[in-house]
């Protein structure tokens, strides 16, 4: 049965098929591209010559992972953890913008599917070494066939730029068969009526030189206060 695609753009294009438990996914990308990624405990490839695909395994800060290098021509991935597959398909941020606030905590809603019959519980971490002061677990619990919102605590750096980045969401799932997988996602900080880029650096007689570029996206004028914080 056809059950969808991942959202995962280093998969390229990419078709989820399942029969209950068992699940595999077929991928092509228009040009080649390596994908990394958990995406079971037994994972196999092949192309569509039946021919042998390398897959290799890859132990991360985040648990294990498979890296594989997908071209123009279908590869064949066999051993998908229909589970995680599945639950990646539900993962959704929503509200992508938080406010540039130092020295307090937010939280992220993460939107989330559990499209099992069985509760999950389990933990999120908020994953991006620029932008967060330090790494929040929440917990959270979900019940069958069920769709929820889960706050994510996080607070942003200082130096925290105002613009579209990119984070990481590390799910870390309890039970009989404890699991963990990161979701690729981007955040907004601050508003998107204007940005805030940054540049320093050393000149000739080590001097400091900061340079800042605020980019007004509207048609009506903005005035700034700027204070430069130097910690000790």
């Amino acid at each position: 049965r056809h059950i969808g695609s991942l959202p995962v753009q280093s998969l390229g294009v990419n078709h989820l098929i399942s029969n209950g438990d068992q699940a595999r996914l077929i991928v092509w990308s228009q040009r080649p591209v390596s994908a990394q990624l958990y995406l079971g405990e037994k994972v196999t490839a092949r192309d569509v010559w039946g021919r042998t695909v390398e897959v290799q395994s890859v132990d991360t800060a985040n648990g294990p992972e498979q890296r594989l290098v997908i071209d123009k021509w279908p590869i064949v991935i066999d051993g998908i953890d229909a589970r995680v597959a599945r639950w990646r398909m539900g993962i959704s941020i929503e509200d992508t913008r938080i406010d540039p606030l130092v020295g307090q905590t937010q939280e992220l809603k993460i939107r989330f599917a559990n499209p099992f019959a069985e509760p999950i519980a389990g933990q999120i971490t908020v994953l991006a070494k620029s932008l967060l002061v330090d790494k929040r677990r929440s917990g959270f619990e979900l019940e069958g066939n069920s769709i929820n919102n889960i706050n994510a605590t996080l607070q942003l750096r200082p130096d925290a730029n105002t613009a579209s980045a990119p984070i990481q969401l590390k799910f870390t799932m309890q039970g009989d068969r404890p699991v963990s997988f990161v979701v690729d996602q981007e955040m907004q900080i601050g508003t998107s009526n204007f940005d805030f880029e940054t540049r320093y650096e050393i000149d000739a007689n080590n001097r400091l030189l900061l340079t800042i570029h605020a980019i007004n996206h509207q048609s009506i004028p903005l005035n700034f206060d700027c204070m430069l914080l130097v910690p000790n």
